[in-house]
């Protein structure tokens, strides 16, 4: 475990912007440049900053899902030059979340459970760097917490972002990218106004069992559809486009179309299929029918 402190004189006046990083620092060499010009600077630029992270201590990476087999920096997380962090081990926080009763309702991704156990790390991060950022109380002061995934390449300013929700009239404020929402909302970054808003999104593995007991598999962007929906807070969607960046350098293909059109798009995809394989059966059938 690591851990810096934080000190910063702020104004009664200006708003508090905390930048919370997540999960582990697979790629940051490779997003770090993105990450100071479009969310980092930014927000220094609007108000007092502070950043805190947490991250797992995984040094190298083995996903055969991914192609990815290569080390990853020990200190690679200094590029982000931290008020905060701590950093653990992998994997011992499992019996702390009875992560073998989650593990019990199945299994989303049908791969062994290489994608749950990553889910439930990223839940775990995440619930540790809330609980820190949210441990000082900052009174009388509008608090605004960005929540980000180091290893995402940030394509847009977030100046424009941030600034919309400073003057956003609701207090509690979740913001989420409009894109692949998966059936449930996306959950790669999120932009959060008040300390309710920041726990609802930062504190949901506290959820994950209820969720599970509710409706199945655990799965990520449905369990974060799934607190937002249960807590006083605001739901808004923006824009903000970020691509995953691979721990070689290599960035995975996204989709940035708005998630109603994307559905309506997989939609008409399960619904030509189906038609085929009914047309295509029922040809079959008439083939095997003739004399």
């Amino acid at each position: 475990m690591c851990n810096a402190p934080y000190a910063q004189q702020v104004s009664e006046a200006d708003p508090q912007i905390t930048l919370c990083f997540f999960g582990i620092t697979r790629s940051l060499p490779h997003t770090i440049d993105a990450l100071r010009q479009n969310v980092i600077n930014p927000a220094q630029a609007l108000g007092p900053c502070r950043i805190f992270a947490h991250f797992f201590d995984q040094r190298q990476i083995d996903n055969p899902r991914s192609g990815e087999h290569v080390g990853v920096g020990a200190d690679d997380w200094k590029l982000l030059a931290p008020d905060w962090i701590q950093i653990d081990p992998p994997d011992q926080f499992l019996p702390q979340i009875e992560a073998n009763k989650i593990t019990s309702f199945g299994d989303t991704w049908g791969d062994g459970g290489r994608s749950r156990r990553n889910l439930l790390h990223q839940l775990r991060s995440l619930d540790i760097v809330t609980e820190a950022a949210l441990a000082d109380p900052v009174p009388d002061r509008t608090e605004l917490f960005l929540f980000l995934r180091p290893d995402l390449l940030y394509h847009d300013d977030f100046t424009g972002a941030v600034g919309r929700l400073l003057q956003d009239r609701a207090d509690q404020v979740v913001t989420v990218a409009n894109w692949q929402h998966w059936r449930g909302l996306n959950d790669r970054f999120a932009l959060c106004k008040g300390r309710v808003a920041a726990r609802t999104y930062g504190n949901r593995l506290g959820a994950a069992l209820e969720y599970c007991s509710a409706y199945g598999p655990l799965h990520g962007e449905k369990l974060l559809k799934h607190v937002v929906r249960t807590n006083p807070v605001t739901l808004r969607l923006t824009k903000l486009r970020a691509s995953r960046v691979r721990a070689n350098g290599t960035r995975k293909p996204e989709s940035f179309l708005h998630y109603r059109l994307h559905n309506l798009k997989w939609n008409a995809i399960a619904m030509s299929y189906r038609i085929y394989k009914a047309t295509g059966l029922a040809q079959l059938r008439k083939g095997r029918s003739r004399p």
